[in-house]
């Protein structure tokens, strides 16, 4: 199946095209008559950059708004489908991923306790749960352990 690509991307390739277009034609039309020693312009050339300044500014806005309006929807979709996810984990496995999310990803088991407000053999009993599902993986650092999310989970939650 053929992916059509997104309207905004069309209607903001045509407005900058539309720009462009205007501009060589401006300049163009000024460069002809600016060179044949007779200016026929009816607004002199500083008046005329600076319009095509902020028409330039105007599209450059209007393509931004086109394109980051499509970036944002996107972004809320992922945000969903992400949260869905976790929706296959007991509320306190929960509490527990979404601290590591808050984090990058990657926390000190003993401030595990403090960010989820769970007893510590709570916290250790999800943990092992959590490790055994390969959701999170433990790395020993010097006397406690550094809890991170699994790098494709990880993925999902960025």
């Amino acid at each position: 199946m053929k992916q059509r690509p997104h309207k905004d991307i069309i209607i903001s390739l045509a407005i900058l095209t539309g720009f462009v277009f205007i501009v060589s034609l401006t300049i163009y039309y000024v460069e002809k008559n600016h060179n044949n020693g007779v200016c026929g312009c009816t607004v002199p050339e500083p008046i005329l950059i600076m319009i095509l300044s902020s028409l330039g500014l105007f599209v450059g806005t209007l393509i931004y708004y086109f394109l980051s309006k499509r970036h944002d929807k996107e972004r809320i979709d992922n945000t969903i489908n992400a949260e869905a996810t976790l929706l296959f984990l007991d509320k306190d496995e929960r509490k527990v991923i979404k601290s590591l999310i808050k984090f990058k990803g990657s926390v000190n088991q003993s401030q595990l306790d403090n960010l989820t407000g769970l007893s510590r053999v709570k916290v250790f009993r999800i943990l092992k749960r959590l490790e055994e599902k390969e959701i999170i993986f433990k790395e020993e650092k010097g006397r406690t352990f550094t809890i991170s999310l699994n790098e494709k989970i990880k993925k999902v939650f960025d």
